[in-house]
């Protein structure tokens, strides 16, 4: 049987302070208590711009092993031509 995660579509959302993380709480430290609460999170930032390593390594530092991050692609990563294949710059970008 599949697992069913939870999370949302970003961990910075604004107006989460106070709400969601507790006042006072620094935005570096929002990861790690957002993953006390939920098990997966979809990284909105990747459909504009690929992150630097330094950053992808400190999500995975600030959290716990199995926590699943959902990249969001952009459309030229997924548009299919007009016979239906996938573009092919998503299998380049990832060959590489």
């Amino acid at each position: 049987m599949a697992d069913i995660r939870l999370g949302t579509s970003s961990f910075t959302a604004t107006g989460w302070q106070g709400s969601f993380y507790p006042k006072g709480l620094r935005p570096t430290d929002y990861l790690s208590y957002y993953a006390q609460h939920f098990d997966t999170v979809e990284i909105d930032s990747t459909f504009y711009a690929t992150p630097n390593v330094s950053v992808v390594r400190s999500w995975n530092a600030k959290t716990p092993e199995g926590f699943l991050f959902a990249a969001k692609v952009p459309p030229v990563m997924w548009q299919h031509d007009q016979k239906g294949s996938v573009s092919k710059l998503f299998w380049t970008s990832w060959a590489t």
